[in-house]
């Protein structure tokens, strides 16, 4: 597992999600929409009437069709900005962190001398992984000593400031 292309790989599906998510719909289009799907919904009884004889019947087939259209035009809505702060809407935030804390997780778990709660104790970032992961000397970092959790952070910091570009 190339960690760096993984890291791109999450870093690009985020910024695609924030993209799309905060891109407006454009409101003369949903507006055209709701009018033309609202005016053919009540034109619908009359086209009918004259090719069905019950109106029982009739009035039933329009209702289950002005019943489906007016629930996609439910779910139209309530999908428009799916990373809102509605109850259904995805929560882009949560699922950020508990990725940052899996990926955090595994490298702690496979590097087990990486320790980012006694910085003092020489359990720090080494040059290899460091250069692995920004392609970037350690040496030239103002900081020499980085703890993990620093370390993850500011990867992630670089990538997605180089995703946005």
């Amino acid at each position: 597992m190339d960690l760096t292309q993984e890291l791109n790989s999450y870093i690009n599906a985020y910024h695609t999600l924030t993209q799309m998510s905060s891109a407006p719909f454009p409101f003369p289009l949903l507006q055209m929409s709701f009018t033309i799907t609202d005016v053919w919904l009540y034109t619908l009884p009359f086209a009918l009437a004259s090719t069905i004889e019950d109106g029982y019947v009739c009035a039933l087939i329009v209702f289950f069709i002005h019943f489906g259209f007016a629930g996609i035009n439910a779910v139209s809505n309530e999908i428009m900005h799916p990373t809102g702060s509605d109850p259904n809407d995805f929560e882009m935030d949560l699922y950020r962190d508990r990725t940052a804390r899996g990926i955090q997780g595994d490298l702690s778990s496979r590097w087990t001398n990486l320790n980012d709660r006694d910085e003092s104790s020489g359990n720090n970032i080494t040059d290899d992984f460091w250069m692995q992961m920004t392609g970037q000397d350690l040496k030239h970092h103002p900081s020499k000593k980085l703890s993990f959790r620093k370390a993850v952070s500011l990867v992630i910091l670089r990538r997605s400031i180089v995703a946005t570009k």
